[in-house]
């Protein structure tokens, strides 16, 4: 049974660091805000460093139309996965459609699709694993140690799962976590970059995540805390400066990378000196698959599962 399609591209021979770091994207006068308790207010936040490209909205807004159709004749026989093949530079189609505010990654990297026929339902991005206190103590456990080269053949970084459109409404977002969880799907990935992927990690945007909550095989493994780091320009500028004067013997990285703009920041805060503001604090689920099931075992679990029941229930809310 035909259960996917995908264009393959040429694989890529890329060393994977040990540390991923981020530039930062800068916007007119963003605020910071010194505190985020809710996905909410972390929204609100992110989306003053966003630039919306109203073309992208009038794409959205004629995909939710398209999906409509599929509501009542949703057909998993149907779904296709391609690599990304949108008119849109990927990280502005991102943040376009998502609550976080995405960067853009290093090393490894394979952004898909996917498609019911012709018509696209998610956007799924595969990556090099970054490493967090939970991800160690897991590595710990399973293998004894941290080998950087031998963990990259073994885990990779589920980084972006993104539903868009009406279907949403409907659970199409864990459609594609069951899609980026399946056999076929992470073998694109190991054929592309020559690993032999064991477990795919993953991180929530904000807190413990109701998109990855009571997936089949998905556990979770607790919360990491950091720093966010999007931060205004004005921000980096003082944190800079501050360290320059403080720490004169130290060198400032020329680009503001995110990784050492908070380790300078901690720098400061340890040493006792004040800023004129605080970075918030940033909280996110952890979760791991080990057990990759078949895609076509994936889609009819999500069907039976996960979208006849809601369907259901939001038909029989509207009668």
């Amino acid at each position: 049974m035909h259960y996917f399609n995908l264009i393959k591209s040429k694989p890529k021979d890329k060393i994977v660091r040990k540390k991923v770091k981020y530039s930062f994207s800068i916007y007119e006068k963003p605020i910071i805000k010194e505190e985020i308790s809710t996905k909410e207010e972390q929204r609100e936040y992110y989306n003053q460093f966003k630039k919306q490209d109203s073309r992208i909205k009038v794409w959205l807004n004629n995909i939710s139309k398209l999906q409509e159709s599929l509501i009542n004749s949703f057909d998993i026989n149907k779904i296709i996965v391609k690599e990304y093949d949108l008119p849109f530079p990927k990280r502005l189609f991102i943040n376009n459609i998502s609550s976080m505010y995405y960067k853009g990654r290093v090393g490894r990297q394979l952004d898909l699709l996917v498609y019911h026929d012709n018509i696209p339902l998610a956007y799924i991005q595969y990556g090099s694993p970054v490493l967090n206190k939970q991800l160690a103590e897991w590595i710990k456990n399973k293998y004894g140690k941290i080998n950087f080269s031998f963990i990259n053949k073994k885990i990779v970084d589920l980084s972006v799962c993104i539903s868009f459109g009406i279907l949403t409404k409907f659970l199409s977002g864990k459609l594609a976590v069951f899609v980026a969880l399946s056999k076929e799907i992470i073998n694109i990935f190991n054929e592309k970059y020559g690993t032999d992927i064991e477990a795919v990690f993953t991180t929530s945007v904000f807190g413990k995540s109701s998109l990855y909550n009571r997936v089949r095989n998905l556990k979770y493994l607790g919360l990491t805390e950091g720093l966010h780091s999007v931060l205004p320009e004005e921000c980096i500028e003082e944190i800079q400066k501050l360290y320059k004067k403080h720490f004169p013997h130290r060198k400032i990285k020329k680009t503001a990378l995110a990784e050492h703009v908070i380790r300078m920041y901690d720098h400061l805060q340890e040493a006792g000196i004040k800023l004129s503001f605080k970075i918030p604090k940033l909280v996110r689920g952890v979760y791991v698959c080990e057990t990759l099931l078949s895609l076509k075992d994936n889609l009819e679990y999500w069907y039976n599962r996960w979208f006849l029941p809601r369907r259901s229930r939001i038909l029989a809310n509207d009668l």
